[in-house]
């Protein structure tokens, strides 16, 4: 039972022991999380520091983007989900991470906003 909320190298849980095909899902959900994290902060960052009409437009946009991206994967990965089961509990875990950036981009939008 301990195995199976271990993340060592040896568990099952471990992306390393994960078929291939599978492998790669488990991996780029959180390369999109920290890139939509990243620039989402980068662009507010900006705003902060210039006041700047344009990085309002620009982080308009941008949120369009990365709602329209983040969406796509999370139901990419509902969707893996569904018909692999035996790892359906690691890819819906990253498709919760990808859901992380929403409360985020309504904490940067009401900074923006007040």
């Amino acid at each position: 039972m301990k195995d199976l909320f271990s993340l060592k190298p040896g568990s099952r849980r471990h992306p390393d022991n994960y078929p291939d095909s599978i492998k790669q899902h488990v991996l780029w959900p959180v390369k999109l999380f920290l890139i939509s994290f990243i620039s989402g902060s980068a662009i507010l960052l900006l705003y902060l520091l210039t006041n700047s009409d344009f990085l309002v437009i620009a982080g308009i946009w941008y949120v369009i983007a990365a709602v329209t991206v983040n969406a796509l994967a999370f139901l990419i990965l509902m969707i893996m989900a569904a018909v692999n089961y035996p790892q359906a509990g690691a890819l819906l875990g990253r498709a919760l991470l990808l859901t992380i950036n929403i409360p985020i981009a309504f904490l940067y939008f009401n900074i923006v906003v007040h």
